[in-house]
């Protein structure tokens, strides 16, 4: 029982989203993944044959484009120290105080953090995957404080070398007024350099 409206309110209410999202449950989680995958796919303007769930992790999800087979692992970007640090500071603010706080990005993730966390993650996911020789990583995330125009900033420049994976993705939860591409959702190609 929710006994606070304001508990689903702002960032707690796209944290639990993000939860939603990506449920503990193995029946669910497939369907999360495809939803992801397919909204990533139409925002960079992508077509394609079949998407399906994979039984073997990784990939999530196989994605077919004509003759070409692609693996798609599917992950979630989340600050676990900056939600603890968000919830603590945002416990007894009021619900417009919490909801500018998502606007105040910078306060919480500076550039060099993002990358960090953002080259740990592709790191942990670049892996052989011999029934797919293209490996896509979609790296998903509803972090409050990742708003499009401060993605922006933290990947100018940004490269990350990896071994197997072909392309990375990086793909924010809807924006509302974003208009930059069919889906409403920002996503991102990341630089990759062969290791």
């Amino acid at each position: 029982m929710i006994e606070d409206d304001d508990d689903y309110s702002g960032f707690r209410w796209r944290v639990a989203l993000s939860m939603a999202r990506f449920p503990s449950d193995s029946k669910s989680k497939p369907l999360a993944e495809i939803s992801i995958a397919e909204e990533a796919l139409v925002a960079l303007g992508i077509s394609w044959d079949s998407l399906k769930p994979i039984e073997t992790d990784p990939p999530d999800v196989e994605l077919n484009i004509g003759e070409l087979k692609v693996g798609i692992e599917i992950t979630e970007l989340v600050d676990e120290k900056m939600l603890v640090l968000r919830i603590k500071r945002n416990k007894n603010i009021k619900l417009t105080e919490l909801e500018n706080s998502y606007f105040r990005a910078h306060e919480f993730v500076k550039k060099a953090d993002f990358q960090m966390l953002l080259t740990d993650r592709i790191r942990k996911k670049d892996v052989i995957l011999p029934e797919y020789p293209t490996y896509w990583l979609l790296i998903n995330t509803a972090e409050p404080s990742l708003a499009r125009v401060y993605v922006e900033e933290y990947l100018q420049g940004f490269k990350t070398a990896v071994t197997h994976i072909n392309k990375i993705i990086l793909k924010l939860d809807c924006e509302p007024g974003y208009e930059g591409n069919e889906g409403g959702h920002p996503v991102f190609e990341i630089p990759i350099e062969r290791a």
